[in-house]
């Protein structure tokens, strides 16, 4: 059974390590309410970096504390975590009498090949549960929830199991898609709404932060997606593109990104407003296109933007003579795909108040939207949403494709997947999902 562990101190430092079967895990025997669950599936993108970086503030670093077990140094949880991951994993023992051995739950998992015991509550709607241990209850709800996804028949060897590959593949896009995916559908459903009636606007922060129908209205707006090739913009870029209310908005959806080519392809088979795709070295040309839809204001949504994006784009904006004094309003979703030295750090945050920058949280959005329309019909039009998007990924993301890790350690285990995502080396066109078994 192998850990991987992230120093919290330098993101950059890591390690894998061992516990034998007979010290691991500790509890032979299963408490009340609880499963045992071996991750099977994970997968590995830009926002486990965030998950270490925000760690202790956010407390993902509570989600799987390091196991007693564990070898000097990584004992020492004040220097050590561990990152979780979102995916499949698969139950082994159980003492919920609805939650039988062999259901495959989603949701956040170690970065680890070994089992974890979860306290659960069930929750809503069917088929959803709720992880309550003591350690976990800082942690954000949305990681905390776990899904019922299919049962699978176990062997009487459960250190290994046979899946299809269709199914594999399933469950691969999922981990790497089915969280994230909320994040663009709660942005356009409801922090910039196209239909406030139904349903309300929530700000990017819920309700940390006023947020009006003004707030939220891109009718007379250019609406910028920054880094609009990672994963959590795209599922953003299809909400605005083709979920929208006519006559809503916005004049136009302009994407930059690393992969303009690809990102405008997919607007293009989309597009029910104005749209366009530019590179890095082209924000001057955003800018121009920008000013001929003589907006009323400009939204960016920074998911991540390279290098001083915001910073040159704001200068270009306010360079340009036709959108001198205009309102713009940028969100900030997430980082850049690296990590962070103390200085950038500090850069990050003077740059997210000198430019008066929104912080994004998903959970926050997701709560008051849920208390708005209750969870049942939340996830009735989520998972709607989900299927008609996945059910196209052909076209919805034609450049993406899989690339398979097994295991933890090694050259092709997740201490190798750290290292490129960490080093920033992991292509556009590239998805990290990693086997367990």
């Amino acid at each position: 059974m192998e850990f991987h562990v992230v120093s919290k101190s330098n993101n950059r430092t890591h390690a894998t390590f061992s516990v034998d079967a007979s010290i691991y895990p500790e509890r032979k025997q299963l408490v009340t309410d609880c499963v045992r669950v071996q991750p099977v599936v994970i997968s590995l993108t830009s926002n486990n970096l965030s998950y270490a970086r925000l760690g202790e503030m956010l407390r993902w670093w509570d989600v799987y504390p390091i196991p007693n077990a564990a070898p000097e140094p990584y004992s020492d949880n004040t220097q050590w975590g561990i990152v979780p991951a979102w995916g499949f994993g698969i139950v082994l023992e159980s003492s919920i009498s609805s939650l039988l051995p062999g259901t495959l739950l989603f949701g956040f998992w170690p970065t680890a090949s070994a089992p974890v015991d979860l306290i659960l509550q069930a929750s809503e709607p069917d088929g959803y549960w709720v992880e309550v241990s003591k350690h976990r209850e800082q942690v954000m709800s949305v990681y905390n929830q776990y899904q019922v996804k299919r049962r699978h028949e176990l062997s009487s060897d459960t250190t290994s199991f046979t899946f299809p590959e269709e199914q594999l593949n399933q469950m691969a896009w999922f981990s790497l898609f089915g969280a994230i995916w909320q994040t663009g559908y709660l942005l356009n459903r409801h922090t910039f709404t196209s239909d406030p009636e139904i349903y309300p606007p929530i700000g990017p922060l819920g309700k940390k932060i006023p947020w009006s129908k003004d707030n939220a209205d891109l009718s007379q707006a250019v609406l910028v997606s920054l880094s609009a090739s990672s994963k959590t913009a795209r599922g953003f870029a299809w909400q605005v593109l083709t979920k929208r209310a006519h006559g809503s908005g916005p004049l136009a959806f302009l994407q930059v990104t690393q992969a303009p080519d690809a990102i405008r392809d997919v607007a293009a088979r989309h597009a029910q407003v104005p749209f366009g795709a530019f590179d890095y070295s082209q924000l001057d040309g955003a800018v121009d296109l920008t000013a001929e839809f003589k907006p009323q204001k400009i939204i960016l949504v920074d998911f991540g933007a390279r290098d001083n994006a915001v910073k040159n784009l704001m200068g270009f904006l306010s360079a340009k003579p036709e959108l001198e004094g205009l309102e713009t309003v940028i969100v900030h979703v997430g980082g850049e795909q690296k990590v962070y030295s103390p200085g950038e750090s500090l850069a990050m945050r003077n740059e997210l108040q000198r430019f008066g920058k929104i912080l994004c949280n998903t959970a926050d959005i997701l709560d008051e939207a849920i208390a708005s329309g209750g969870r049942q019909a939340y996830h009735n039009d989520l998972r709607a949403n989900w299927n008609e998007w996945i059910s196209g990924k052909e076209t919805n993301i034609p450049d993406l494709k899989l690339v398979w890790g097994h295991g933890v350690s090694g050259g092709n285990g997740l201490h190798d997947g750290w290292e490129k995502v960490t080093n920033g080396s992991v292509a556009v066109d590239q998805s990290l999902v990693y086997r367990l078994w």
